[in-house]
């Protein structure tokens, strides 16, 4: 049944191993000084999240977890999928691909100092159908202040602080990967046929300091 003999070990052990695919990016940009005080800044992004349509674990060793996952998988294919072998764990995502775009103003305070607010709305790459606790993002607002302060002529000091939140709301049996209803789904369905929610509150700061020589 594609399977392999079973360990039956109290304990497994051993190493697993991941290709990890950074998804490719594109920005576009542009800053228009409106008046002698105040300048616009607009972005565009794509993100190519598709490039995850699964997350593949390779284990140096059978793990009976696996093993049984995967003779579940033979069993049910055409219902869930083929998504483990004894020693290989493929966790499905399916995510999409975005667009987002962000907005900013700078305002020319004095000689020495800047001020900076941004506002970000990020479209969620998850789907419902593939929400989870591993990546818990739905569409996310980000908003941003900063400063910039011209020490002197050769030093310089930038900051910022940033506010990002984030809520999903599942209903049961939706998500293919968290709260599947379908027979055989075992491989990771922590939440089987029950509806969940996330939230998320995320904080940013930076700071740089900038000295010439």
């Amino acid at each position: 049944l594609n399977g392999a003999a079973f360990n039956a070990e109290k304990v497994e052990s051993g190493t697993v191993t991941m290709d990890y695919i950074v998804p490719q990016t594109l920005s576009l940009g542009t800053s228009i000084q409106l008046t002698p005080a105040f300048k616009f800044n607009l972005d565009l992004k794509w993100a190519e999240f598709s490039a995850w349509n699964s997350l593949d674990f390779k284990f140096s060793n059978n793990v009976d977890y696996l093993n049984f996952s995967s003779v579940i998988n033979y069993i049910r294919e055409n219902q869930v999928g083929d998504n483990a072998d004894p020693d290989e764990m493929r966790l499905r995502r399916k995510y999409d691909d975005v667009w987002s775009y962000a907005i900013g103003g700078e305002y020319q305070w004095s000689d020495q100092l800047v001020l900076r607010a941004g506002y970000e709305p990020r479209t969620s790459a998850i789907p419902g159908g593939s929400a989870d606790l591993l990546f818990p993002l739905g569409d996310m607002d980000l908003y941003s202040v900063g400063f910039g302060y011209q020490l002197s002529s050769l030093t310089r000091i930038d900051a910022a602080v940033a506010y990002a939140h984030t809520e999903t709301d599942t209903a049961a049996c939706e998500s293919r990967n968290a709260n599947s209803c379908i027979d055989g789904d075992v491989l990771y369905n922590p939440y089987y046929s029950q509806p969940f929610k996330t939230e998320v509150d995320a904080y940013f700061f930076a700071f740089s300091f900038d000295r010439k020589f």
